[in-house]
């Protein structure tokens, strides 16, 4: 296989991945922002803060799937190239995304945090107006720029003739490269911390209500689940940082292509999964989400079609309360 047509598969490849992730992420977002406007409608003075954080982390995920479609869509039209220009359009907003969702997942992390550790002070914030979220959103945007801009300067390019990745930054001068890898080794390290204090804290949790003989609360879902994003994410990133660190310590040179390209893949599997985690443990947004598909198909589905999957469900019904009784 020659390399325009190496170029091609991949491209292809990462087409299939930034669709999958863009559309899986989009949904989430639209679920849980409904289901954030529906609590609030039902239960008055609730604001819903932590969703905003979620929501911040989905929005990332999915406007790094629609980059990278972009991104695919461009190199395929192009026979596997793409102009300088364009790469650095696409490569910035690619980087951008992805450490916008990295902020987004330590603040989400850290709302949970501060929820196990003063519940009362955390249940008064999250019954107040503050303007806590917008400052949020600000400082992910800033952090996510000056580690997307860095390469657009004389420190660094996204490469636009790369075989099997699409813009990859590339550094000219050590300085900005060091300066980009301690902010993130900062970034990553105080994710792990505050993970490993919400695990504790849960842990002591659990044990004291046990001593107690007291019921778990609802609000343990949630706390499990954004352990499980903030989890799967830096694990998924340390592959990547740990080359990095590697090329310092034990070679002068950056990783081979092929190394990033696989590298690159690793840290999209947060994405691809954060809608199937999403689901799995959060059961008021797989409610939300089965309803709405619901009333899709009704909307859809042409009124034959309706009455006979309607006669099907119910004698699949009939027939497993049937089942039932006789066991």
């Amino acid at each position: 296989m020659d390399l325009n047509s190496q170029a091609t598969f991949m491209s292809s490849v990462w087409l299939i991945l930034g669709i999958i992730i863009f559309l899986g992420n989009i949904i989430t977002t639209a679920i849980i922002w409904l289901r954030k406007a529906k609590q609030e409608r039902s239960k008055f003075g609730l604001k819903c803060h932590a969703a905003y954080n979620l929501l911040g982390v989905d929005m990332g995920y999915s406007f790094h799937g629609l980059i990278l479609t972009l991104m695919s869509i461009v190199r395929l039209t192009k026979d596997g190239r793409i102009s300088e220009g364009a790469c650095d359009v696409l490569g910035f907003f690619q980087a951008f995304s992805f450490h916008f969702a990295a902020v987004g997942v330590l603040v989400l992390q850290t709302d949970k945090f501060y929820c196990l550790v003063k519940p009362f002070v955390y249940h008064a914030y999250s019954r107040s107006k503050s303007t806590i979220p917008l400052i949020v959103v600000i400082c992910c945007i800033i952090y996510g720029t000056f580690i997307a801009v860095l390469p657009l300067t004389k420190h660094g390019n996204y490469s636009s003739k790369a075989t099997y990745t699409s813009c990859m930054l590339t550094w000219n001068q050590n300085s900005a490269f060091y300066a980009s890898l301690s902010l993130n080794i900062v970034l990553y390290v105080l994710t792990i911390v505050v993970i490993f204090g919400s695990l504790r804290q849960k842990l002591q949790l659990i044990q004291k209500r046990r001593k107690m003989r007291v019921a778990t609360s609802h609000p343990n879902e949630t706390i499990i689940f954004v352990l499980a994003v903030s989890s799967l994410f830096v694990l998924c990133w340390t592959p990547n940082l740990v080359a990095m660190l590697v090329s310092i310590f034990f070679s002068e040179d950056e990783p081979e292509e092929k190394t990033k390209a696989v590298l690159f893949g690793i840290t999209l599997i947060p994405l691809l999964f954060n809608p199937v985690v999403t689901f799995a443990f959060r059961v008021d947004c797989r409610v939300e989400f089965i309803k709405y598909w619901n009333y899709s198909k009704e909307c859809l589905m042409p009124k034959k079609i309706q009455k006979t999957t309607e006669a099907c469900e119910a004698r699949t019904s009939y027939v497993v309360a049937v089942e039932m009784n006789k066991m």
